[in-house]
């Protein structure tokens, strides 16, 4: 029976009596196409979703197909989107020696490097790391702990190369001679691509020890620039 536009069925309101099956096809071919389940031109298989918003199943026409939910994003493609460099309030102002350790192995960034690129727009992260190492270049304090070399190369937004003993052969090319800029929490796992709280200096041996599966570089204490690393 019916009572206003719900339809019951012994009493209990039918479910597919809201769900609008009038047919909006508003011409012939889509009047086919409602019977045979297929594309008339291309003859392709119109399968269960193009069918029912065929038909006009209202209420489906409002959901978004699977396929139209983008996938979550890879650790590349973030950092190849623009961002705002962001951060590293409680960082220190370095005033002495910057890298620790006795190659110069790991560090911070330093206080009043993240002062100068806080609120920065920058269009990718290769484009943060440039900023970064011109910025470094034009500290005295931090430049003078570099070779006159390593001081021309970051005034040109390149990485400083390492000590013979730090270089690492497991990242290709130039990567294993120079510093990297390493995000302490991945980026996969939901890291700041741009937050200056969660990137650290390292060597590349260094690097390559953090990404080992049995370790993992804790976030130093921005108070004490104290860190250490542990098996979990």
């Amino acid at each position: 029976m019916r009572r206003g536009d719900l339809e019951y069925q012994d009493g209990v309101p039918w479910a597919g009596a809201a769900v609008d099956v009038t047919p909006i096809i508003g011409d012939a071919k889509g009047l086919i196409e409602v019977f045979t389940g297929c594309d008339l031109v291309t003859g392709e298989d119109l399968g269960w979703w193009r069918w029912a918003g065929l038909v006009g199943l209202s209420e489906l026409r409002h959901l978004r197909h699977v396929d139209d939910v983008p996938s979550p994003r890879t650790a590349t493609e973030l950092r190849h989107l623009a961002g705002i460099a962001t951060g590293g309030q409680r960082l220190p102002i370095i005033n002495g020696a910057w890298l620790r350790g006795t190659q110069g192995n790991v560090g911070r960034i330093p206080g009043q490097i993240a002062n100068t690129l806080r609120g920065q727009k920058l269009q990718s992260f290769d484009h943060f790391q440039q900023a970064f190492w011109k910025a470094v270049a034009n500290d005295p304090v931090l430049a003078n702990q570099f070779t006159a070399a390593n001081r021309a190369n970051m005034t040109q937004g390149n990485a400083p190369f390492v000590v013979v003993e730090q270089r690492s052969n497991f990242f290709p090319g130039q990567s294993g001679r120079k510093y990297h800029l390493h995000h302490v929490t991945p980026i996969s796992q939901g890291g700041g691509v741009y937050d200056m709280d969660n990137i650290i200096i390292v060597t590349p041996r260094y690097h390559e020890e953090v990404l080992e599966p049995d370790y993992h570089q804790l976030p130093y204490d921005p108070a004490t620039q104290r860190g250490e690393e542990i098996r979990p």
